[in-house]
């Protein structure tokens, strides 16, 4: 919080209770993510208010969100812990009112307040955090969050400084896969010992460290069955692509489809292929 300026904190609403009007310089990522997704969430319901609300409230405010807010509600930071309550505010605040024309009876009020059902129902001029960035950024996030393993130590290894940023997510994709801990570093730097590789992308290596964590002999074990069952529907797929006159039988957007799977599937063995090799050499 320290880092606002001047005319950042004079518009800043004052208590937990304060609503944003704009978005200040000093909030997290995962702060300016949230509040852009709510931005998203009010227009998407102009569009479709049921997929809108939805997604919202439960895959970005419920599984992300609040699990992101558990250790700094629990933290001693008052700063980031005011922050926080000023943003989960301002989401609950909008959030609430787009759900009151289905829920009137989970929102009753006291006389205090101004009800939440006579309130004006939020537009997207209300909410300005909407930030295109973060379709790319959050893609980034989720992919390399599916590589961290429960308990174990996971270094992203950038090739890209367009992707540095991703340090900034260390906690969540901790607390959000119960990893040990995350850490990025760039090209040049060395990896310790004693885990195996997994490629994200061409810009992101993932090292996951399984050194004093798991079984070597029992995740190769897992791998191999996992890579036999991939043959097994690479094979499938295979037979069905090469039976008589599939090219001319089969619509073209089946067709594609199943090309599409096809490289999936040769896509993960090769991965999975690479990861047992790792670890025969740690």
């Amino acid at each position: 919080m320290n880092a606002l300026t001047s005319s950042e904190r004079k518009a800043l609403p004052k208590g937990p209770g304060g609503v944003l009007r704009a978005t200040p310089s000093a909030l997290t990522l995962v702060d300016r993510w949230i509040l852009s997704r709510l931005s998203y969430a009010v227009s998407a319901c102009e569009e479709g208010i049921h997929n809108g609300l939805y997604n919202f409230w439960l895959y970005e405010m419920c599984d992300v969100y609040l699990e992101y807010l558990k250790p700094i509600f629990q933290g001693n930071d008052s700063g980031a812990i005011l922050t926080s309550q000023i943003v989960l505010s301002s989401c609950l605040h909008a959030g609430l009112r787009l759900i009151s024309i289905f829920m009137p009876f989970r929102l009753r009020s006291s006389s205090d307040p101004p009800s939440v059902c006579v309130s004006p129902y939020p537009k997207e001029e209300d909410v300005p955090f909407r930030d295109e960035d973060w379709r790319t950024k959050w893609t980034w996030f989720k992919k390399c969050q599916h590589t961290a393993k429960n308990k174990t130590e996971l270094i992203l290894k950038t090739f890209d400084d367009s992707v540095l940023y991703l340090s900034e997510f260390s906690g969540l994709i901790c607390t959000l896969s119960c990893s040990k801990a995350l850490h990025v570093i760039k090209a040049d730097q060395k990896v310790p010992p004693g885990g195996y590789s997994i490629t994200v992308s061409d810009k992101v290596l993932a090292n996951v460290l399984l050194e004093g964590v798991i079984d070597p002999s029992k995740e190769l074990e897992r791998i191999n069955k996992k890579s036999e069952m991939l043959k097994g529907f690479l094979q499938k797929f295979e037979e069905i692509t090469s039976v008589p006159d599939y090219k001319s039988k089969v619509p073209q957007e089946v067709q594609n489809e199943h090309k599409e799977k096809i490289e999936q599937l040769k896509k993960e063995l090769r991965s999975i292929k690479e990861t047992a090799i790792n670890i025969q050499k740690s």
